[in-house]
């Protein structure tokens, strides 16, 4: 990525950080996501690193790049949309992906840095859930609440504080290999995990107790809070 021109093809305008889909010189299409300026490369680095933990772990994960680019490499291609705030689409202009790059943070030479995401191939189907069977899917027969790889996902998301572990994080797709077609369940976006929340450093809480704990609040309230959990 360091060399030759970027065609964006549209504007990520939902989530938590700015960014826009794009294509490489070879035809290669991504999805780039960015830092807010408040704290560079903290996210994007977590994303990186968590894609690599995961695959190690043995999950299907998409492949993702730091890419540090140039304005200059970037072009709108004719065919690129741009939703507004309002909900309108519309053609993309120069001046909307201006304002996407107001927002992120430069290098100290002057270029932009992100994360770029391969874009998962076949026919997308959506998130999967932490419970129950996929009633389209004839091979999944065995409760997600009750599959070894899920299981196993809680102790892996545990140690790396990956607190935003949530099915809107997974991806099923349909894809057709050794002539036959199945879905393959994918795990995406590792920008909250670590020290990392995405968009500011994480609060010490996070991973430690859930967002309404009743228990650890029951005891604060009880005893005006002075008793201080460990976290």
């Amino acid at each position: 990525f360091t060399g030759g021109n970027l065609t964006v093809t549209s504007a990520k305008t939902v989530g938590v950080t700015p960014g826009f889909a794009m294509t490489d010189a070879h035809g290669e299409k991504y999805l780039v996501k960015f830092d807010p300026k408040e704290n560079p490369e903290m996210a994007t680095a977590a994303d990186v690193v968590g894609a690599h933990f995961f695959y190690a772990f043995g999950y299907n994960v998409p492949s993702n790049y730091i890419v540090v680019f140039d304005r200059s490499q970037l072009t709108i291609a004719p065919s690129a949309h741009f939703t507004t705030p309002e909900g309108v689409k519309r053609p993309m202009h120069p001046e909307d992906l201006d304002r996407i790059l107001e927002k992120i943070p430069k290098t100290a030479d002057g270029r932009y840095r992100g994360m770029a995401t391969a874009i998962i191939h076949g026919s997308l189907i959506g998130p999967f859930r932490y419970y129950g069977t996929r009633k389209d899917d004839p091979n999944d027969t065995v409760p997600h609440e009750n599959r070894r790889d899920l299981r196993g996902l809680y102790v892996f998301a545990a140690w790396l504080n990956h607190t935003d572990a949530k099915s809107g994080n997974s991806l099923d797709t349909i894809v057709t290999e050794d002539g036959i077609q199945r879905i393959k369940h994918y795990l995406i976006d590792w920008g909250a995990i670590m020290g990392s929340d995405s968009t500011e450093p994480k609060d010490p809480r996070a991973g430690h107790e859930y967002f309404i704990d009743y228990k650890p609040g029951a005891i604060r309230g009880a005893t005006l809070g002075i008793w201080v959990p460990d976290w």
